[in-house]
């Protein structure tokens, strides 16, 4: 009896393009002998297959549990049609139109594991080339212009494939099988350097694809130069990081003077030479998103220590690019050979712009700052910074989400009933388009502070719209009216504007991204949001969930000298919380701190914090740490946000790390904490004083830091208890940039933890300002879903 043939059409919804997805799904129906097609469109991944009910189950199953490491399956529907009788699988041309856009763009990934030894092998044809790609690795969201992805849609549709490149496209048993990004020397993108030091021609790319290019780079690097170099996202400014001098010119010509700078490496090994690596460390670094990864630096490390002076921390990435590889090839054979290959790499930028990534504006900037550069020409068509992570008590912890990361969506627990656009906070600026339950984070846009990085947002927005097939019906936006994120929002066309509160966005950023059930404790701290009393807020226990939030506590609100030029002084915050804590008479205190003030200055400033009208209040606990810092002497003016209060982390890291086993011999008592059973504003006046008495008394710096971290984690542990015995509620949601502080979130949550709480944190997304849009976009849907159910 003949066996009964079915044929089904089935949908794959979810990063199934530019991962190698229809080569695999070609493969699999190919070995189980069913027939039919797989294709591209808007909506993901289209197949029609036709054979026994067996077989197509067995082929449904291998999609689900085998299918290619850079995909993400999101969902797969199947339903029969009348079978035609084929006996042949094919892979069919892509189609486009007009339909709803629900194709998924995946990240950019590190070069693979086989096309590394495949470029380092001298009897391959890609020997040393720097575009070597297949499904499994390469470019991906920084070279896509369209949807579906395919060469055509790319930034590689001039390249034409040469006759090997095109049998290795069409071969169904090749790794490079639809491998849209494929190249080789003899058709594919080239490299060149140019050297603004002499008259020397550039060294353009021959066979076997840039050598001349990458010694010339090695070489300039070897005399002490900074050069720029153009990866997948943008251009890097790169120096020796071995070399103090080299350094040093790269932060005289960014004009960044303390910002601990990223270091890039080629392997593990030549990581675990620089920093302490744990297992989850090693894993995050060898990712296919090869983020930078903050570690902890070894005391004999081989890296200046102009890299990053104020920390004791250092952003490490593995080489993810060939181009990467090759150049720290050249520059560690160019060193003897000797030693491993330790460059600097940073984003080129002007001041406050975004990461340059067009090579005539980068020429521009570059021969101003830079000693020459290594280009390629195959164009990025969206620029993507390097993310930025750390582990967290073993989990990975997003600080700059961007590079590997973006554009993929995160599933949210219910979906927005409308399309938004949630247009997130003025610094560390991230936007958020949800549709459905996708709620697509971009990458990191940065502050909105030029007009190159507002034109940046502009431009980003309207390429994930087009990619994503999103147009939002609500415009979201943060409460400050002055923030450009809002302003943006509304002058958009967007009919219907929504505004969020910046603390609750980031609470709410937490709930969305662990999709938590019920009302949590909220505890936002950070530098600034605008409250909705007028205030500026900072230091806040909030109760709530993503419908409504009521608050609970916070920081004794003080005066912020001049509003944000205060903010790079931190001695002007130093001398407000004195004065809280002491009265006037506080200038008379034998401290280091008092003694450096002069009158004049006393003068000028107590005029200007005491007019409402020049000093808005502040609850911020951001702020706090700025002052202690200054009051510690550790930090008087600051050239990069957050640099007072790493500071003051790292004297409180010394003394904990000094201590033997990182245990103290006896217990280190917190400051004096009052919290109110009734919530309502927390008075800092006898934690201060109590601090103070410390330098009085002549105790260490590192110990007064340490002390200081560990009352701000038993004040936030009081509140929150407090906050149960009023609501029981047992959920805590830490958010904020002030909980990028290491030390302060190990104690805040092993304290919280002790005291029987659930704590989350953010992972996914940032603590800090990147995170805002997610919070704001899952707040604006749960109001929305609300009002649907009550219509």
């Amino acid at each position: 009896m003949a066996e009964v043939m079915e044929r089904r059409r089935v949908s794959v919804r979810g990063v199934v393009q530019g991962v190698g997805f229809r080569p695999f799904v070609y493969l699999q129906a190919r070995e189980l002998g069913l027939a039919g097609f797989v294709g591209n469109n808007a909506h993901g991944v289209f197949i029609e297959v036709e054979g026994t009910a067996e077989d197509i189950d067995g082929f449904i199953e291998r999609i689900h549990s085998d299918s290619p490491p850079l995909s993400q399956i999101d969902g797969i529907s199947q339903h029969l049609i009348p079978a035609l009788g084929e006996t042949e699988f094919v892979i069919a041309p892509s189609t486009q139109g007009e339909m709803a856009r629900n194709a998924l763009v995946s990240p950019d990934s590190a070069v693979c594991g086989d096309c590394l030894r495949e470029m380092l092998s001298p009897e391959d044809r890609r020997f040393a080339y720097p575009f070597i790609n297949c499904t499994n690795c390469g470019p991906r969201f920084t070279i896509t212009r369209d949807v579906p992805y395919d060469r055509a849609n790319t930034t590689m549709a001039r390249f034409a494939l040469c006759q090997e490149c095109a049998h290795e496209y069409g071969d169904p048993g090749d790794r490079r099988f639809h491998a849209q990004p494929n190249a080789c020397p003899a058709c594919g993108p080239r490299v060149e350097f140019h050297d603004f030091t002499s008259c020397v021609p550039a060294g353009r790319a021959g066979p076997p694809g840039g050598s001349a290019a990458f010694c010339q780079a090695a070489d300039v690097l070897g005399r002490g130069g900074v050069i720029g170099v153009k990866g997948i996202g943008g251009f890097h400014l790169v120096c020796d990081a071995t070399d103090d001098a080299a350094v040093v010119k790269l932060r005289r010509h960014k004009d960044r003077e303390a910002k601990p700078l990223a270091v890039m490496v080629a392997d593990i090994a030549s990581a675990e030479e620089l920093c302490h690596v744990s297992e989850e460390e090693a894993a995050l670094l060898q990712s296919s998103a090869r983020p930078i990864v903050l570690l902890r630096r070894r005391d004999q490390a081989m890296v200046s220590s102009a890299v990053a002076p104020d920390t004791s921390a250092l952003g490490v990435m593995l080489a993810y690019t060939p181009l990467h590889h090759l150049l720290l090839a050249a520059h560690r054979s160019a060193s003897g050979g000797d030693r491993r290959s330790t460059l600097v790499m940073t984003s080129a930028n002007s001041s406050d712009d975004p990461i340059v990534y067009r090579d005539e504006e980068a020429l521009r900037l570059l021969e101003h700052v830079a000693d020459g550069a290594l280009l390629h020409d195959r164009d990025i068509h969206m620029r993507c910074d390097d993310s930025l992570v750390r582990v967290h008590q073993g989990r990975r912890q997003v600080l700059r989400r961007a590079r590997g990361y973006a554009p993929a969506p995160l599933k949210l627990a219910f979906s927005s009933p409308v399309p938004l656009l949630a247009y997130g906070a003025h610094n560390k600026n991230t936007f958020c388009l949800v549709k459905s339950d996708d709620a697509f984070i971009s990458h990191h846009i940065g502050a909105l502070r030029s007009p190159g990085t507002l034109k940046s947002l502009r431009e980003t927005v309207q390429h994930y719209q087009q990619l994503f097939g999103v147009t939002p019906q609500v415009a979201v936006h943060d409460y400050h009216p002055q923030y450009q994120s809002t302003r943006l929002a509304l002058q958009s066309d967007v009919p219907v504007k929504m505004s969020v509160q910046h603390h609750e966005a980031h609470i709410a950023s937490v709930i969305a991204e662990h999709g938590i059930d019920g009302p949590v404790i909220g505890v936002a701290a950070d530098g600034a949001g605008y409250g909705p009393d007028g205030t500026i807020w900072g230091g806040e226990f909030l109760i709530g969930d993503l419908t409504s939030f009521s608050r609970f506590a916070y920081l004794e609100p003080v005066s912020l000298p001049g509003g944000d030029s205060s903010v790079k002084r931190p001695w002007m915050l130093g001398v407000v919380h004195m004065e809280n804590a002491f009265g006037t008479e506080f200038a008379a205190l034998p401290v280091q701190f008092t003694k450096s003030l002069d009158t004049a200055s006393l003068e000028r400033l107590g005029r200007v914090a005491h007019d409402p009208r020049l000093s808005p209040r502040t609850s911020s606990m951001g702020r706090l740490f700025d002052a202690v810092s200054a009051i510690l002497g550790l930090s008087s003016e600051i050239h990069y946000e957050g640099q007072a209060a790493i500071l003051l982390e790292e004297q409180a890291w010394r003394f904990r790390n000094g201590t033997r086993g990182g245990r103290m011999s006896a217990p280190v008592k917190p400051f004096a904490v009052e919290v109110n059973a009734s919530g309502g504003p927390i008075q800092l006046g006898p934690l201060i004083r109590d601090l103070v008495d410390d330098l009085v008394d002549g105790r260490p710096e590192e110990e007064v830091a340490f002390r200081f971290h560990l009352s701000v984690a038993e004040l936030i542990v009081a509140a929150c208890e407090a906050a149960r015995r009023q609501s029981g509620i047992q959920q805590v949601a830490l958010s904020g940039g002030v909980f990028q502080n290491t030390l302060l979130l190990d104690m805040v949550a092993n304290g919280l933890q002790r005291h029987s709480f659930s704590v989350f944190t953010n992972e996914k997304v940032p603590p800090n300002d990147g995170g805002l849009s997610l919070g704001q976009a899952a707040i604006a849907a749960s109001r929305l879903r609300s009002i649907r159910a009550v219509q």
